[in-house]
């Protein structure tokens, strides 16, 4: 005869096969789950027993190990320490003289003939020179401001005088003053020349007409583009003044 159970005996057996069903079910998943492991672990050792091997002399391009390093580099030197190795730059740029040119010498003898000539020139045209006071009659008056005006416009060598005289020597209105109470010391090539045809002039004359009193500058005008003007004289002077 069975007995009708408790609803507490009840209650305690669907708590035990509820236990015992979740322990199978972990029991079959854990079965499952080391079988799919173990199938892949096979798998595995498989593909890798059977891969080919790299053929030799060549390099595996997967490296076992990777090595990092720290590279030194030398620390710079100090701007002091370069400038006390450094060469000056004065010495280390020294550039050697250009050697002289082989042409300076035949320029020289060249241009210092060329002035010989000229010099040459100037003088055989100053012999040939003859003064208006000099062609006068002896007891003809006195007028070397005349004279000198005709030798500045017609004579040969007052032009080539002219011609020489620089731009520095001129004055804005292209007036050169030849003397004005003494002869410049250092007179140009042109002014020299002209001072050759005063004096050759002036000491052609009688002694009573160059001890003529004169008043300030005397101007001449002497043919050339454009024209020159040509002063003499300074102040009360006489034209023997001119060639003591």
């Amino acid at each position: 005869m069975t007995w009708p159970r408790s609803p507490a005996d009840l209650q305690s057996t669907r708590v035990g096969r509820s236990a015992r069903l979740l322990g199978r079910r972990r029991q079959v998943r854990a079965a499952a789950t080391l079988s799919a492991v173990g199938l892949h672990l096979l798998l595995l050792s498989s593909l890798w027993l059977h891969a080919p091997n790299p053929p030799a002399g060549e390099a595996s391009t997967t490296p076992d190990a990777m090595i990092v390093g720290f590279a030194s580099f030398p620390r710079p030197k100090s701007a002091k320490a370069s400038a006390q190795h450094e060469p000056p730059q004065a010495e280390a740029e020294q550039a050697e003289p250009p050697p002289p040119s082989a042409s300076r010498p035949a320029d020289a003898q060249a241009e210092q003939a060329a002035d010989q000539a000229q010099a040459a020139e100037i003088a055989t045209a100053m012999a040939a020179f003859e003064p208006a006071s000099a062609m006068g009659p002896p007891d003809g008056p006195c007028d070397l401001a005349k004279n000198l005006a005709e030798d500045f416009q017609a004579s040969a060598l007052a032009r080539q005088g002219v011609s020489l005289i620089p731009a520095s020597a001129r004055s804005v209105s292209n007036t050169v003053l030849l003397w004005n109470g003494s002869w410049p010391s250092h007179p140009d090539q042109g002014s020299a020349l002209l001072r050759g045809l005063v004096a050759r002039e002036v000491g052609a004359a009688r002694p009573d007409c160059r001890d003529q009193l004169n008043n300030g500058p005397m101007f001449f005008f002497a043919p050339s583009v454009p024209a020159t003007l040509l002063a003499v004289g300074s102040g009360q002077w006489r034209w023997s003044d001119l060639i003591r």
